[in-house]
């Protein structure tokens, strides 16, 4: 065996729209300073049945994803919504992060770095005057995203 291994695969639908920043900083591997990293939650569900009683099960989680790949970060952006459907494929990473109060947390996400990760948007692809109004960045939401 060559060594280990971090690759995350993950099918499941956009929780929120896409976000489009500015990288701040260094600290995270896969980026440089002023390049754009996409972002947005991933749902992922399971069912199944319990044994015992019969009943129809769920559980959902909830991943954070970041874009730092240059291209798939702009599909991403123009073309993904609240709902969509994707295949990702990327590492798990996780970061310190100072919160509200000053204290320290760690985040854990799933990044698709510049040379590393996959995007597929599964599903039906969006209407015609859909793409063409989500073309324009202006009008998504920007956020300032701190690494």
């Amino acid at each position: 065996m060559a060594g280990n291994i971090n690759k995350v695969i993950l099918i499941g639908h956009l929780g929120c729209d896409p976000t489009m920043a500015n990288a701040q900083s260094v600290e995270h591997a896969a980026q440089a300073v002023g390049e754009i990293v996409v972002s947005f939650s991933l749902l992922t569900t399971e069912n199944w049945v319990d044994q015992k009683t019969g009943v129809r099960r769920e559980r959902t989680e909830w991943h954070h994803i970041a874009i730092f790949n240059q291209q798939l970060a702009e599909v991403a952006f123009r073309y993904l919504h609240k709902g969509s459907k994707v295949y990702i494929e990327g590492q798990i990473q996780t970061r310190l992060l100072e919160d509200q109060t000053g204290q320290q947390r760690a985040t854990t996400e799933i990044v698709l770095s510049r040379h590393r990760g996959e995007l597929v948007m599964l599903g039906k692809p969006p209407p015609i005057a859909d793409s063409i109004s989500q073309m324009q960045p202006e009008t998504k939401k920007n956020v300032s995203y701190r690494f």
